[in-house]
């Protein structure tokens, strides 16, 4: 039943079944901004002699900008998922689990990509019919399952069970090939957005009262914050930039992009963080940095100038992303699937990044899987 080369989930889908995906997506995730207010009313003029002053009324004051109004929130525990709201309308909407399993054997990466190798071998079980039964590696389980909600972000549209759960020996796939091998276009973007969002707007006790305790302790909550990503990659991040940039598309998927180089947005200099705030409509808000640690003198630079705050807890990776999803405004790494998975969420709560979604995957993810699959 399961074919020999790894099939793309959603491969039957065509570009005519985006705008019904979408729409189911946008209603379940649309934005949570509040409506926007009625126009003023306009007076009609009245006649007035030449004899007549008319009285003197102070000048209503400039207003905000409107990220200072409002500060726009993403919640945890988003609705669930109906079975097979990744297919057309037309499809049959009963689950149910299939008897054959799969799991993923070894890893390809650190924190992230584990994210994203998890989703793509979602993917994969459910393109399937019946669905395949996805049996979590332990290092998965350790990562993943045990600090976010798994079962309740699957619940009704795929089947994950633990190795101890499952008698029999599945299938391997390897985590190269999960991560690599299971995307196809706009329906891959929009299934990751979704299956994301399940995912890490369902975090465990303990990991969601880190993200909480250090927005009230700073006052985050009230006043909302921009959160500023900063990534090393290695030693690599001007040159995957500059790959980034050259990709189609990437052009556009990065707000202001013309204006800046890729020096400019891996060192966070001056001239690029304060021109996107303001495009951003930001100014004034606290800055929360996400960083990986590696490049101590550019985040010191950073609280020194702009008063970044920063956490240093347990489970920082975790905490530095559900704080980059959460922010009022996000200011993210374009070479890093970390800011661009944050942006993937946020986007599709309606929350603004200076990624655009959609176009920095097709520049980001698109052409890195075409090259490993040729």
């Amino acid at each position: 039943m399961v074919p020999r080369a790894m099939p793309t989930p959603l491969h039957s889908a065509s570009a005519r079944h985006g705008s019904v995906l979408e729409n189911t997506l946008r209603f379940l995730f649309g934005s949570r901004h509040p409506p926007p207010p009625p126009p003023p009313k306009h007076r009609q003029p009245t006649l007035r002699t030449s004899h007549q002053r008319p009285p003197y009324r102070r000048p209503p004051p400039p207003p905000p900008p409107a990220l200072q109004q409002h500060h726009p929130r993403i919640s945890w525990d988003p609705p669930p998922l109906p079975p097979r709201w990744f297919l057309p309308l037309q499809t049959s909407r009963n689950f149910t689990c299939g008897r054959e399993a799969v799991t993923m054997s070894g890893w390809w990466g650190r924190t992230n990509n584990i994210l994203l190798e998890l989703v793509h071998m979602l993917a994969y079980t459910v393109s399937h019919e019946p669905p395949l039964v996805l049996v979590l590696q332990p290092r998965t389980e350790q990562l993943v399952a045990d600090r976010f909600d798994l079962r309740a972000a699957t619940a009704g549209w795929a089947c994950v069970r633990s190795r101890h759960e499952w008698p029999g020996t599945p299938r391997n796939v390897t985590a190269a090939a999960a991560l690599y091998a299971t995307e196809n276009g706009r329906a891959g973007h929009l299934f990751r957005s979704a299956a994301l969002s399940q995912l890490l707007l369902r975090p465990r006790p303990a990991l969601r009262a880190a993200v909480e305790g250090f927005e009230r302790k700073h006052r985050l909550d009230a006043r909302g914050y921009v959160a500023v990503h900063v990534r090393s990659l290695e030693g690599e991040c001007v040159s995957r930039v500059r790959r980034f940039f050259r990709n189609r598309g990437g052009g556009v998927a990065v707000r202001g992009s013309s204006n800046f180089t890729a020096e400019d947005l891996c060192d966070v200099r001056p001239r690029f963080l304060r021109s996107t705030i303001s495009l951003m409509g930001a100014q004034g808000l606290p800055v929360v940095l996400a960083d990986d640690g590696e490049r101590p003198e550019l985040s010191a630079r950073l609280r020194r100038e702009y008063g970044a705050l920063s956490y240093s807890g347990p489970d920082a990776s975790f905490v530095d992303l559900l704080l980059m999803i959460r922010a009022t405004v996000l200011v993210g790494q374009p070479a890093s699937s970390v800011s661009g998975n944050a942006a993937t969420v946020r986007a599709l709560a309606g929350l603004p990044s200076n990624l655009e979604a959609e176009a920095w995957y097709a520049a980001f993810e698109a052409p890195k899987m075409a090259n490993v699959l040729e």
